[in-house]
């Protein structure tokens, strides 16, 4: 097995002998190894307190993942085409893929047509999708605020 970080380790053994222990909080190499341990507890921690009882609700209310991800590009669109127009002066409306009264129109609960550059059909996104409803339950959801 190799050790990617032996080179820091090596490093710091001369530090040792030339000035004696590094203490724990400054060990850059004991850090190094204890980072993959606490990352991984975080990462358990939120799939059990946030992700999981998330899905739950979801699941509960009815909605459907496709259901999220759309609902979601709609409530954000209108900042992404803001700041996509802050960097792109050609593009003023749409850089998020839906423009401001697409977006609108879909949080209202109204069927919405979504067309690449050129104006051809790319898809459709229908209220049933984001109904006025469903919105309020994604709202409401405890724990990730939407």
């Amino acid at each position: 097995m190799q050790d990617k970080h032996i080179d820091l380790k090596r490093v710091q053994e001369s530090i040792t002998d030339a000035l004696g222990n590094i203490r724990d909080d400054i060990d850059a190499y004991l850090q190094e190894e204890l980072f993959h341990g606490r990352s991984a507890k975080a990462t358990e921690e939120f799939l059990e307190r946030e992700l999981q009882p998330f899905l739950g609700e979801m699941k509960q209310r009815g909605i459907d993942m496709e259901t999220l991800e759309n609902f979601l590009w709609a409530r954000h669109a209108k900042e992404r085409n803001a700041q996509i127009a802050k960097v792109n002066p050609d593009m003023q409306d749409g850089g998020s893929g839906l423009t401001d009264q697409q977006a609108a129109d879909l949080m209202a609960g109204k069927d919405v047509v979504v067309r690449d550059q050129e104006g051809r059909y790319q898809s459709g996104l229908r209220s049933r999708e984001v109904p006025k409803s469903r919105s309020n339950n994604l709202l409401k959801i405890p724990r990730l605020s939407l």
